[in-house]
């Protein structure tokens, strides 16, 4: 993330800022999702593996970048 300059994330989600993309684990769940201009959480996806949850997470920061 550090050499492609990818900022706007939030490791272990909380607390919600304006135009992040977060992930966290809940129990057994890891969880991805994006929060708008006003901080209200977006789309949300549910993986059971780390490895999911991470390829997704650095997928959507890879779009907000270009955006």
């Amino acid at each position: 993330m550090q050499n492609e300059d990818l900022e706007q994330f939030a490791f272990f989600g909380l607390p919600y800022h304006p135009n992040r993309v977060l992930i966290y684990k809940r129990g057994a769940q890891w969880i991805v999702e994006n929060t708008d201009e006003r901080a209200a959480p977006g789309a949300t996806r549910t993986f059971v593996s780390e490895e999911g949850a991470l390829d997704l997470f650095v997928e959507r920061l890879r779009l907000s970048a270009v955006e």
